[in-house]
């Protein structure tokens, strides 16, 4: 059968696509909307800036005030570098003279050498030997008079000492002692000396007076105070403390920072010996204390002994406790002279050799008159279920 020209047609079919055509109206509403979008954009920017801007500003005022703080502290170290150094120098200073100081009063040091001839069990001869630091008191021609601890060389056959930067060993003899202090004085030969050792040595200076002991003040001890004669330690002053109770005699007594293990030598930055620690370790008794008992040292002079520890009866106590005027024991020392003599702790001394007493110092000033074996009679207030009664005792003063 024979195809019809419109299905020839069709087998050769074109598609074409049209472009449609742009309509104005649409066009100005998508340009509309770009405006309005735009104009939100802008809004929420101008919003969004407004409200960090405090922030941005706070953030850099931040940063400007720690960059000043840097620069100020920077620029404040440099300023005060140099103060810095200004310690480290006084420290240097100090340490310098405290080495000085410390030269110079080793020449007033000597150490004692004691030796004790004793017998063992299996009846053989040996000698002991010890070592003890002292002082020298007085530098006289004839001669040098030192002040050392009696403990150790009470038993002693020999003594020697060596003075300072000296191995030369010089004879020394038993001058006086003072048991109750635990303090000796010896002698030594001056002719003995050489000529070196004589240019070397020097007499200490006192300070006589506790009016300059203050809490804080530097001090260094000499002698023993870590055990070993020679030794030194430094520190301060951490207590003064009067009105001291000691056997007949009231004391003023200073307290260090260091401890001290064996008879050692107080001295201040002036270089004055200031206290002395003798037979207590854990303080030193003033030389404002001492200078009397010192002195009797180096004289070779006696002490009357009685053996009691008193306080003075004030206006106050005898007012309130109803007590009569005197010197109120407190304890009295076993076996010793007043025990022996009957005196009794409560006991009341008024009188002695028939002179009003009415403090301790009263009564020491009668003891350095007075020397061992002297006879004084003592008028004592006891207290009884009547009242005080009078008692009246003839008391031998022993040796101090």
């Amino acid at each position: 059968m024979e195809k019809l020209p419109e299905d020839k047609e069709k087998s050769h079919i074109r598609e074409t696509v049209v472009k449609k055509s742009l309509n104005r109206k649409v066009v100005l509403i998508h340009l509309a909307e770009l405006v309005v979008a735009a104009v939100i954009f802008g809004a929420v920017s101008c919003f969004t800036f407004v409200g960090i801007k405090p922030l941005i500003e706070n953030k850099t005022a931040e940063i400007e005030k720690e960059s000043r703080i840097e620069t100020t502290v920077e620029t404040t170290l440099q300023e005060t570098k140099p103060i810095e150094t200004q310690p480290v120098k006084e420290e240097s200073d100090s340490h310098i003279k405290i080495l000085e100081l410390s030269n110079q009063l080793e020449k007033s040091m000597v150490q004692v050498i004691s030796t004790t001839k004793n017998t063992d069990w299996f009846d053989t001869d040996y000698e002991k030997e010890g070592s003890m630091s002292g002082i020298i008191l007085d530098i006289t021609q004839k001669d040098v008079i030192i002040l050392t601890s009696y403990a150790p060389i009470k038993q002693a056959n020999q003594l020697k000492v060596t003075f300072n930067d000296s191995d030369e060993k010089v004879n020394a003899t038993l001058l006086s002692t003072n048991k109750i202090r635990n303090l000796a004085t010896l002698k030594v030969n001056y002719q003995d000396l050489s000529k070196t050792i004589r240019s070397k040595i020097e007499k200490v200076t006192y300070e006589s007076s506790s009016k300059s002991l203050y809490k804080g003040n530097p001090v260094l001890a000499l002698g023993s105070p870590n055990g070993l004669v020679g030794s030194l330690n430094i520190g301060y002053l951490s207590l003064i403390e009067k009105k001291v109770q000691e056997v007949d005699h009231i004391d003023t007594v200073v307290y260090t920072d260091f401890s001290v293990k064996d008879t050692s030598f107080l001295f201040n930055l002036e270089g004055n010996l200031i206290a002395i620690y003798g037979s207590a370790k854990d303080f030193a008794v003033s030389i404002e204390s001492l200078k009397d008992e010192i002195h009797a040292l180096e004289k070779n002079l006696g002490i009357g002994y009685l053996g009691i520890y008193g306080k003075d009866i004030t206006f106050e106590l005898a007012k309130t406790h109803d007590l009569p005027y005197g010197i109120y024991i407190t304890q009295v020392v076993e076996k010793g002279v007043a025990y022996k003599s009957g005196l009794q702790k409560g006991d009341i001394i008024a009188k002695i050799d028939n002179k009003t007493v009415l403090t301790m110092q009263d009564l020491w000033d009668y003891l350095l008159s007075k020397d061992q074996k002297e006879t004084c009679k003592l008028s004592v207030k006891r207290s009884s279920v009547i009242g005080y009664q009078t008692i009246d005792l003839n008391i031998e003063l022993g040796k101090r």
